[in-house]
């Protein structure tokens, strides 16, 4: 992918999901793609300035063509959000259990109607919550797909370790040549100080953070 003209060009390797599917935009390009050109995005102007060695390159969008994309999309979901007439003419129908398998209007399912199932026999901690009213196929094929891609959950903090720089980084940006200002100590309640400090303990334990020596009061 490449942004600007001539000298003020810059190309980075980004890796693109191709999906099948009717939609407004040609291509959408997330999270990883902003950090790759270090993008900043302003989506009131439809601008976004990117940084390179020899300036900053700017890209603005069409805002009309943006209202374009806009208006198919609000056309291709008015089936989605169909709303059915009432058949008591608008008089309130006493609630109803849903059976198995009858989704609620709203989108929520009740607890009643999920269970919880064990991704792992050995570690009784490990369960995901799927539907009741599933098919018993289905529901087979559900469980053995997350069975056997549980290595991509997170179940404790030992397991957030390995994510790699490039998707995410956070750096203080500070001056070497200016002396660190100590800010006053903010006084927390017991229990919010037992909270941190247990939260604290899981990521040194985890080796997701790490203690810092200091010398004369300041860290180094």
């Amino acid at each position: 992918m490449t942004f600007g003209e001539g000298n003020t060009q810059r190309t980075e390797i980004i890796t693109f999901d191709v999906v099948d599917i009717t939609y407004p935009y040609n291509a959408i390009f997330g999270r990883n793609s902003i950090i790759k050109f270090a993008a900043v995005i302003n989506q009131a102007f439809l601008c976004m300035k990117i940084p390179m060695a020899g300036g900053v390159i700017t890209i603005l969008g069409n805002q009309e063509e943006a209202r374009r994309c806009e208006d198919n999309a609000a056309c291709a979901m008015k089936n989605v959000h169909a709303i059915e007439a009432d058949n008591n003419d608008g008089e309130d129908e006493e609630a109803k259990p849903l059976s198995p398998g009858q989704h609620n209007k709203d989108g929520v399912m009740p607890a009643e109607h999920t269970k919880k199932v064990l991704l792992c026999e050995d570690v009784q901690d490990r369960t995901v919550t799927v539907g009741r009213g599933l098919e018993e196929a289905e529901e087979s094929r559900l469980i053995q797909f997350l069975r056997n891609n549980q290595d991509v959950f997170a179940w404790s903090s030992s397991d957030l370790r390995g994510v790699s720089r490039e998707v995410m980084e956070h750096e203080l940006r500070v001056d070497p040549k200016v002396k660190p200002c100590k800010q006053r100590l903010r006084t927390m309640s017991e229990d919010c100080k037992k909270a941190a400090q247990s939260e604290v303990q899981k990521l040194l334990d985890a080796g997701v953070i790490r203690e810092y020596s200091t010398q004369n009061g300041w860290l180094t």
